[in-house]
């Protein structure tokens, strides 16, 4: 999920603790929801197109 630290800015931390409900659609553009980070802070971040690619693209070939 490099495309998520790297195209997010998360941390791997938030990453490892991501549920796939979390990334959604929102005004024709990806975000990741209710994302708490450090020091208990929930936010909103968007994911670029790109990412997003590669986050469907390890979906389809995960086993």
């Amino acid at each position: 999920m490099d495309g998520l630290l790297l195209g997010c800015g998360l941390r791997r931390s938030e990453v490892v603790s991501l549920n796939l409900d979390q990334l959604q659609s929102r005004e024709g553009h990806w975000v990741i929801v209710n994302l708490v980070g450090k020091g208990a802070r929930i936010r909103t971040v968007p994911v670029p197109w790109w990412a997003k690619e590669l986050v469907d693209a390890w979906l389809k070939h995960r086993v």
